[in-house]
């Protein structure tokens, strides 16, 4: 993959202090009704999953972690469902886990792996 390329991974939710104390509360107390599944899938609570934090470090290109309404301040010609990862490449973006695959993730492993196998299907 080139250098060029960026990673870019959006929470079903939106960023900001309140909206963080809220999503945490939530998570700590009722994980169940978080509404964004990369959230409850790669965090434990307020700490990201050590299992993703290095999984993200190997991938070696850049990547960029974004809520919902600051993807859609960056992006506002790309229309999505949340949560999403997509691939950027020279200002083109292709969605490489749709919400429609979250919803059929178990756990943390589903997500590295889909991942895994559509960024070498990118290659």
């Amino acid at each position: 993959m080139a250098n060029s390329q960026k990673i870019v991974f959006v929470y079903n939710t939106k960023g900001g202090f309140m909206h963080s104390m809220s999503d945490l509360f939530r998570n700590t107390t009722k994980p169940s009704d978080n509404p964004c599944k990369l959230c409850s899938l790669t965090y434990n609570g307020a700490f990201m999953k050590k299992m993703w934090k290095e999984y993200v470090a190997s991938l070696g290109i850049e990547t960029a972690f974004l809520h919902k309404d600051e993807f859609q301040d960056r992006y506002p010609d790309y229309k999505t469902a949340y949560p999403v990862v997509l691939l950027v490449n020279n200002g083109s973006l292709t969605k490489l886990v749709s919400d429609k695959d979250f919803k059929t993730m178990n756990d943390l492993t589903d997500l590295i792996k889909l991942l895994s196998e559509r960024l070498t299907d990118e290659k």
